[in-house]
């Protein structure tokens, strides 16, 4: 398993297929506001972080409504919702291969924790040390949970492995100072991925391959 000692992962669209989920809930509130559809296709071109930006991109306009109003709404229907995704193709078999390897493992998410804390339970996944994430539903930056975290750690971050699946993901491994291995059938395209001179995975069968 190399010399990495400790995985970071990523919970939405690395862990968890969920991206046709977030295109379907968006639909229904697209139409409720009387905004355009969009496609998978425009998803991936939109989707980014801050979530704030992406819905003033989809044609939210705050002045009108409130964001806090709008990103609470999609909350509601995605934690209703939610069990109806399955995990990514290979993640069972990754998360118990590191495990049974000696290699510690972690979420790192900008979700928040107690809906981190679900999926894990819902789907039986008994390998992580810790479930970092954010104590509110707007997916802010996740670097400063980040940072706390690896304080914690008596791992050199050397030996510390961030798998994500956004660009997003790959910032903050950077300013963790870990390396960073990304998939490209979670919520950013292949397009956006690519420039950055990192190993991409397109699903989680091939991180054996890296790791």
């Amino acid at each position: 398993m190399g010399n990495y000692r400790h995985i970071l992962w990523d919970w939405n669209g690395t862990l968890l297929n969920d991206r046709w989920l977030c295109v379907d809930i968006m639909n229904g509130m697209l139409a409720k506001y009387g905004l355009a559809r969009i496609n998978e296709k425009k998803y991936l071109e939109t989707f980014d972080f801050p979530v704030r930006d992406y819905y003033t991109r989809l044609g939210f306009d705050f002045t009108r409504v409130e964001f806090e109003k709008v990103g609470l709404e999609f909350i509601e229907h995605y934690q209703r919702r939610w069990r109806e995704c399955a995990l990514q193709p290979g993640a069972q078999k990754a998360l118990k291969t590191f495990s049974d390897s000696g290699i510690s493992q972690s979420v790192l998410s900008a979700a928040n924790t107690n809906m981190i804390r679900l999926g894990v339970q819902h789907f039986q996944l008994n390998y992580f040390s810790h479930l970092i994430g954010l104590d509110h539903h707007y997916a802010t930056s996740k670097v400063e949970i980040g940072l706390s975290y690896l304080r914690t750690l008596a791992i050199d971050p050397g030996k510390i492995l961030m798998i994500g699946d956004t660009v997003h993901d790959y910032h903050v491994a950077r300013e963790l100072g870990i390396d960073c291995i990304l998939l490209t059938n979670g919520h950013h395209p292949l397009t956006k991925l690519e420039s950055l001179s990192i190993p991409l995975l397109k699903s989680l069968d091939q991180v054996f391959d890296y790791v």
